[in-house]
């Protein structure tokens, strides 16, 4: 079903009762809105790359104007005719580990190699999960680190701790560089 969408017709769409449908703009080839089954609306593009079908989720309506939606999805189809695949890059960073996963398996590395793993896992669970556990790990930077150590420091006039702390959330920063 393809027409002209504007903010009237997107808000007089029907709910759903058994399945999400598809209301394609007609101005704008690839461009829709998608009601789903309590009657929820967002804003979809669609586009093929090496003959794959992808589709990607621009954002909900009305939080996501109509104009915006537009321009956003002019956007995604530009990139995707320079050969980008913006569906891919977000499936890829929703796969990708957070800092959590990480330091699960170090506790879990450090436990068979050293003697003393429980002062690494202290650290980890009383500093660095509660700053870093939901955050991606490509998105920790050394800056992040330092303020977290400097915030240590100011708190609790724990320098050599600090230093510890660091040490280990270093550690992982250069893990997930080198992986």
């Amino acid at each position: 079903m393809s027409e002209r969408l504007n903010d009237r017709r997107i808000a007089a769409v029907p709910m759903i009762e058994e399945r999400q449908r598809d209301y394609w703009d007609e101005s704008l080839r690839g461009f829709g809105v998608r009601v789903s089954y309590g009657g929820k609306r967002a804003f979809v593009v669609r586009y093929r790359v090496a003959g794959r079908l992808r589709r990607l989720t621009l954002g909900p309506y009305p939080s996501l104007s109509l104009a915006d939606a537009r321009l956003k999805a002019r956007q995604v189809l530009g990139d995707v005719a320079h050969g980008d695949d913006t569906a891919e890059v977000k499936q890829r960073r929703r796969d990708s580990l957070r800092f959590s996963d990480l330091a699960e398996y170090y506790l879990e590395m450090a436990r068979k190699r050293h003697r003393r793993w429980d002062e690494e896992e202290r650290i980890i669970n009383k500093d660095l999960l509660p700053a870093f556990s939901w955050r991606l790990l490509t998105d920790i930077r050394r800056r992040d680190v330092r303020e977290l150590v400097e915030d240590i420091v100011r708190k609790r006039d724990a320098p050599i701790m600090a230093n510890r702390t660091a040490r280990r959330a270093l550690a992982h920063v250069q893990l997930r560089a080198g992986s």
